[in-house]
């Protein structure tokens, strides 16, 4: 069973705002505004006042091409609708006891748009569509404990759902149909650390978690409950002059660890989503420029992902991908637009005989900042 085919299980650890993207997510230490709700919510205690934010993300295009069946090869086309709004989020700076704290909430989704397309074989076709996301409403809490020394806590609590439809046409017509609910409370932990004038330290752990899943294939319903591991995230950012900073990540969760369990029988669930251990190195460069009415920041990004998983080689599957950004400041509000593509060998289907995929993709997000 593929309780989602399209879906990364380590979605929680991923934030939203198009600086994270166009850094290719080395923000760890280097997230200071609202949108460390997502990142790192310690960076949350950079901000004073209120500040608040929303992101809007697309799909722009996307090209599967499978291989490594002698029978079966095949290429499939995907475009997904923009997200009209995959985060809102509101933080503000108050005082109690004398001790400053920034309070934030934000509703963050992460949809994986609808995609379809079609496999062929020797003796047959399958079409397929998936639908659906998961969404998150994030409240979060941080203080500036030392003047160098900021932490934070967000509680992630989880819903969503997804439909995957495939239509098989052999010598007979079928249709399988998978649907999943789930549900569960994840919270992350972070802490930012000016160890220098130029250099900045950042810490995340998405803790161990349970997810309460619902799902119906064909006709059969079962409730079942998935363990969702330790993930990790280690950053930098280091100024390397007074208009340009260098950033960093080193990312981890061990997903093969990862049981899935039938709430009323105990038993395992066979899923090949999320059975392995995924590793990341993110590297991102900013730097300053001017404009007619305001400010300019600039970047781009690199990140390369290892998974425990082999393809039908018996190599790796890995992803690597590339992103750029720019943001027009002025003193109370920003835009910032960035790009984003990778491609990735992380899929894998069996229809006849086992076969690898690459895929790749091209997504644009927008984001809105004000603050006052």
């Amino acid at each position: 069973m593929s309780l989602s085919a399209q879906s990364r299980p380590d979605i929680v650890s991923t934030g939203n705002g198009a600086r994270g993207v166009g850094l290719s997510q080395a923000i760890t230490a280097a997230v200071s505004d609202v949108a460390a709700i997502g990142w790192n919510p310690a960076g949350l205690a950079h901000i004073s006042g209120t500040e608040a934010a929303f992101t809007a993300r697309a799909l722009g295009f996307g090209i599967l091409s499978q291989s490594g069946a002698p029978s079966f090869s095949g290429q499939e086309r995907y475009s997904g609708a923009l997200d009209l709004i995959d985060f809102v989020g509101v933080a503000r700076s108050f005082t109690v006891s004398e001790r400053g704290l920034v309070a934030g909430l934000a509703w963050r989704r992460f949809s994986e748009g609808l995609q379809g397309g079609g496999i062929g074989a020797s003796d047959a076709v399958t079409m397929f569509r998936s639908t659906g996301g998961t969404r998150a409403l994030s409240p979060t809490i941080a203080a500036a404990l030392t003047s160098g020394l900021r932490a934070g806590v967000t509680a992630n609590l989880l819903h969503g759902s997804a439909e995957h439809v495939e239509d098989r046409s052999t010598t007979t017509f079928d249709r399988f149909v998978r649907e999943l609910d789930q549900s569960g409370v994840a919270y992350d932990l972070g802490v930012q650390f000016d160890f220098s004038a130029e250099l900045r330290l950042g810490v995340i752990a998405t803790l161990p978690h349970d997810l309460s899943m619902r799902y119906e294939e064909d006709t059969v319903r079962r409730n079942a409950t998935r363990t969702a591991p330790l993930a990790l995230a280690f950053g930098f950012e280091i100024a390397a002059n007074p208009r340009s900073r260098l950033s960093a990540d080193v990312r981890s969760a061990d997903w093969s660890t990862s049981t899935l369990r039938d709430n009323d029988t105990g038993e395992a669930i066979e899923s090949p989503v999320g059975r392995f251990a995924t590793h990341s190195v993110h590297v991102g460069y900013e730097w300053d420029g001017v404009y007619l009415r305001g400010t300019t920041s600039n970047r781009f990004g690199a990140h390369y992902r290892q998974s425990s998983v082999a393809d039908a080689q018996n190599k790796p599957i890995t992803e690597v991908g590339a992103s750029w950004g720019r943001s027009w400041i002025r003193p109370n509000y920003a835009y910032d637009l960035a790009l984003g593509y990778s491609k990735s060998s992380r899929w894998s289907r069996t229809l006849f005989q086992p076969s690898t995929a690459s895929d790749h993709q091209l997504t644009a997000v927008f984001s809105v900042r004000w603050k006052r």
